[in-house]
């Protein structure tokens, strides 16, 4: 019971910290679109972090005649900005330079993802206090008198006398009663774990398929490595090909490797995606590893959901 106290001690802390913060990023959030109006600017620049990551920058003019600069905090596609499009912005009033994008993600992302780790919490703590109901229920009615002696047995503190007492055997039936509804409950949670791997499967399969139809609708090119970017420990390869226009393309691959040597002016058949202005190289690593990952992932889970399942019902029909 201490350690299940410090755990909710523990929970409680990491729920105050997440609500507050919550709070805190919709609060500076909401100031700032009350305090904010929309101004029309012009993309001067589009930087590229391969693999497929391009973040905007817009120039804009404020009432003062003071020009600024903002560049976008959440990467965008490459179809969806080009250098020289017009885009409204919001600009605060009160501090000219400090300006955001009109995304949701730009707005509410940080503030979202602080409410989504709350409400785990308090799921958590839900559960928990389900379970300390479910034990009062089933001991409950058990006679007053034997729980001095039940809490010195349980602490170790007094089994000899537990055992020799003529209550031992009410005291045997208490524990059993708690770990009966212990593992009922425990048994309600294999279904959690049973459900988010049947999910992850039909993740994987629905990208696996989507993959599938990405392959068969896209045009694939024979493509050859002119140059190898270097981010971190990864290497991204830019590959040139000829297009069915005649028109020369350099693009990034999507994917990066860390312990393959990309070889300048190797050739590989590569799928070119018109939208992003990248390509993907026709391997199954390319194409399958997410959906391969996500599949083996949800078999896991549904593996150890079934498994614990079935050693919780042993130990009920034993018990």
């Amino acid at each position: 019971m201490k350690r299940q106290s410090s755990a909710k001690i523990v929970l409680y802390v990491l729920l105050t910290v997440c609500t507050v913060l919550t709070l805190f990023f919709t609060l500076q959030t909401w100031i700032f679109l009350n305090n904010a109006e929309l101004i029309t600017g012009r993309v001067v620049s589009v930087r590229l972090e391969p693999p497929a990551q391009y973040y905007p920058s817009v120039q804009y003019r404020t009432a003062d005649a003071s020009t600024h600069v903002v560049e976008s905090m959440v990467a965008a596609n490459a179809a969806q900005y080009h250098i020289g499009d017009e885009v409204q912005i919001y600009v605060d009033r009160r501090d000219p330079a400090n300006a955001r994008f009109p995304s949701f993600a730009e707005q509410w992302l940080v503030a979202l993802v602080c409410a989504v780790f709350a409400l785990t919490v308090v799921v958590i703590l839900l559960f928990l206090r389900r379970s300390e109901r479910s034990w009062k229920q089933n001991t409950e009615g058990s006679p007053g008198r034997f729980s001095s002696h039940f809490t010195r047995w349980e602490s170790g503190q007094d089994k000899g006398h537990a055992h020799q007492s003529s209550e031992s055997n009410d005291i045997r039936q208490l524990v059993r009663a708690r770990s009966l509804a212990n593992n009922m409950v425990m048994l309600r949670v294999t279904w959690v774990f049973i459900g988010v791997g049947v999910l992850l499967l039909m993740a994987g399969s629905y990208t696996g398929y989507r993959e599938w139809t990405y392959a068969n609708s896209h045009p694939t090119y024979s493509a050859w490595i002119v140059d190898v970017v270097q981010r971190g420990s990864y290497q991204y390869p830019v590959y040139a090909f000829v297009d069915a226009h005649g028109d020369t393309l350099q693009c990034y691959s999507q994917l990066g490797s860390r312990g393959f040597d990309y070889e300048i002016g190797s050739t590989h058949p590569v799928i070119f995606n018109e939208r992003d202005h990248t390509v993907t190289e026709t391997t199954f690593f390319s194409q399958y590893f997410l959906s391969l990952v996500l599949c083996v992932i949800g078999v896991a889970f549904s593996g150890m959901g079934l498994l614990f399942r079935f050693l919780l019902r042993r130990d009920i029909v034993d018990g």
